[in-house]
């Protein structure tokens, strides 16, 4: 049962690993079409002649929003460092394999053994819930931001030219 258990355990931290690499996907995506709209408003807005000198700030106005937007899309990809089940500090020591670490793990009773890797990956399904969480966070956070970004251009385009 124990086995069963913990294959369970297994699939359900690689799912989580497929869902983290699918917002950074995401968040990946919107960085670029951020980054585009940021210059395309910009290689607009340059062209027109047409704009009057005290409303020049407004289109400058959504080219900052989508500056946030990418600035969020950095910090919400940064959220990346997952807690995995053998590897690190515990396996090794200044570069070299913890003998007497993988001698416990292989050595130990089935039921600690099984009790002991199940107690792992509780904590790693459990640090990766929480980058997942704030991953998506950010990425609404972002989306949001792009939206606005995106709609005020029209709109402070058409202030500009009929007020």
């Amino acid at each position: 049962m124990k086995r069963e258990f913990l294959d369970e355990m297994r699939l359900e931290y690689d799912r989580r690993g497929s869902a983290s690499d699918s917002l950074a996907k995401k968040i990946g995506n919107l960085t670029t079409v951020s980054v585009i709209m940021i210059a395309a408003i910009t290689a607009i807005y340059g062209h027109l002649s047409i704009v009057e000198q005290k409303w020049q700030f407004l289109p400058l106005i959504s080219v900052g929003i989508l500056g946030v937007t990418t600035l969020l899309c950095v910090r919400s990809n940064g959220k990346e460092v997952q807690r995995t089940v053998f590897l690190g500090k515990k396996m090794t020591k200044e570069s070299r394999v913890r003998d007497d670490v993988v001698e416990s793990w292989t050595e130990a009773p089935q039921d600690v053994f099984y009790m002991t890797l199940i107690n792992e990956y509780v904590l790693c399904l459990e640090k990766a819930e929480r980058v997942i969480e704030k991953k998506s966070s950010s990425l609404t956070k972002s989306i949001v931001c792009f939206f606005v970004g995106c709609i005020t251009f029209p709109v402070f385009m058409v202030l500009e030219l009929w007020i």
